[in-house]
């Protein structure tokens, strides 16, 4: 395969344009894995397999034979090196505070505006804090203890073997006590 290869890059080199399309067409799986590999961009994107495909025109014109080098690891090569210096580039260009759309940052934000984090869950903090006030609105309906250990449970994050330590109880004991507190705050709730 190397040999009609070389064959194909001395015509391509003397200018005969099917030579090089063929070239082109054979080595079209190359540049589609390379885009997409080392292209920066997922799926099929025809514009950066186009560049690709300009770059082997371009490594049969600048391939030179006396070298001893096989074209088929020179191009694959420079490809390669194509797509990692564009990815480069494109990298270095991206600012998250640059503005997205039109270029009006006022109308559509800023490329930042789009991060969320997920980490964060909104909801699920809002009722823990609604939760949490409520609770504390509504403690005096508890015994002192009943109040420290759901204090200790619930805001401090202690755990029930941690309470019954401090209190010098069985952990049992403190669960029973953290469930009757609980018993009586619902129905304090209806």
């Amino acid at each position: 395969m190397n040999q009609d290869f070389e064959a194909r890059v001395l015509e391509a080199k003397a200018g005969n344009r099917q030579a090089k399309e063929w070239i082109v067409f054979k080595l079209n799986p190359l540049v589609i894995s390379h885009s997409g590999r080392y292209g920066g961009c997922k799926g099929y994107d025809e514009d950066a397999i186009q560049d690709g495909r300009m770059k082997i025109l371009e490594a049969i014109e600048t391939f030179d034979l006396e070298k001893g080098v096989p074209f088929l690891g020179y191009v694959a090569l420079a490809v390669q090196h194509f797509y990692q210096n564009r990815r480069r580039k494109q990298r270095i260009h991206l600012s998250l505070d640059s503005p997205i759309g039109n270029g009006v940052e006022e109308e559509n934000g800023t490329w930042i505006d789009l991060i969320v984090d997920e980490s964060v869950e909104i909801e699920e903090d809002l009722i823990r804090k609604e939760t949490h006030q409520w609770i504390h609105e509504n403690m005096s309906c508890l015994s002192q203890g009943q109040q420290q250990v759901v204090r200790d449970f619930y805001f401090n994050k202690h755990s029930l073997k941690t309470i019954a330590a401090k209190r010098g109880v069985h952990p049992i004991t403190v669960a029973k006590t953290k469930g009757l507190a609980l018993r009586k705050l619902r129905r304090q709730a209806t």
